[in-house]
């Protein structure tokens, strides 16, 4: 079984399922959105900060587009 978390990271809920996961000696991979991480902004700087936190925990990092639309709304 796989774990993944797709459009992450997130400063919300990010370090929570860290640490969910580090209590249970599980490892996941997230796949992050560039978007998320891009710029100055206090949001992006703390959500590279938590996507680094994610790879220090050794965790498999993926990566989306930098945006995308919704694939409910595709044909």
């Amino acid at each position: 079984m796989t774990l993944t978390f797709d459009d992450a990271p997130s400063p919300d809920a990010t370090p929570s399922v860290l640490k969910m996961l580090a209590a249970h000696q599980i490892r996941a991979a997230f796949f992050f959105i560039g978007r998320n991480l891009d710029g100055p902004s206090k949001r992006a700087t703390a959500t590279r900060q938590v996507a680094k936190d994610v790879l220090a925990a050794g965790h498999f990092v993926g990566s989306q587009p930098k945006d995308h639309l919704p694939l409910t709304t595709l044909d």
